[in-house]
């Protein structure tokens, strides 16, 4: 069983976690700020903006164009020190940098934080203190070339886990209820919603109508 300890969530006893996650596209879309602004007027809950490739400037610009009522939706992949100045409360840790940061990602900002998972044999031996996580790919990848389905898709997801798991990986509108089924808390997305920027809201409302009708007990 993982070990994971006391969560900043449960510390915040008003927080309602989402079903439904959405994460930028890697690369620069033309009219993106619109988009994400317009899928936040549709109930987006929570934005996950990764783009590794931009600088710490680049990704403040950015986000500065982002109407700041949605900041307490937005989670940062990379430069994480923005969040303290920028009054953003959730923060991602890849792989790499939870297994090479050790401890020093539990001191520096009372956020909400989440990482990414590549199997269920990470998440049992993790002993880091996350909120929530991806386990990744479920199915095979919508946006990346090559990123095949590595998860057993007989896998049920243990309900005594303490960190609330989300699919990520291929997943779209007519997936997404097998997932849930398997109980994960939730689903992430990104080919689905980026991979057609004028279909974006049509797409995540179509899952969120999915997330919404399969809320289980977790």
């Amino acid at each position: 069983m993982a070990a994971f300890r006391k969560s900043t969530i449960e510390a915040q006893k008003n927080y309602r976690m989402t079903r439904l996650i959405v994460i930028s596209s890697e690369n620069d879309i033309a009219g993106e700020i619109r988009y994400i602004h317009n899928l936040f007027e549709q109930g987006m809950e929570l934005f996950h903006l990764r783009k590794p490739h931009w600088t710490a400037y680049e990704q403040e610009t950015f986000l500065k164009r982002i109407d700041s009522c949605f900041y307490p939706k937005i989670s940062l992949h990379q430069h994480h020190e923005q969040a303290m100045t920028s009054g953003l409360n959730h923060i991602h840790m890849h792989a790499m940098a939870r297994e090479t940061n050790g401890d020093k990602m539990d001191e520096p900002l009372n956020c909400i934080k989440s990482t990414s998972f590549h199997s269920y044999a990470e998440i049992i031996s993790c002993r880091k203190n996350f909120d929530y996580a991806f386990l990744s790919p479920v199915f095979t990848s919508i946006s990346k070339p090559g990123y095949t389905q590595n998860i057993d898709p007989d896998l049920i997801i243990d309900q005594r886990i303490p960190v609330k798991i989300f699919g990520l990986g291929g997943i779209n509108s007519r997936n997404a209820q097998s997932v849930l089924a398997r109980g994960f808390y939730g689903v992430a997305v990104l080919g689905s919603i980026w991979n057609d920027p004028a279909k974006a809201c049509a797409n995540f409302n179509e899952l969120k109508n999915v997330c919404n009708n399969n809320v289980h007990m977790y």
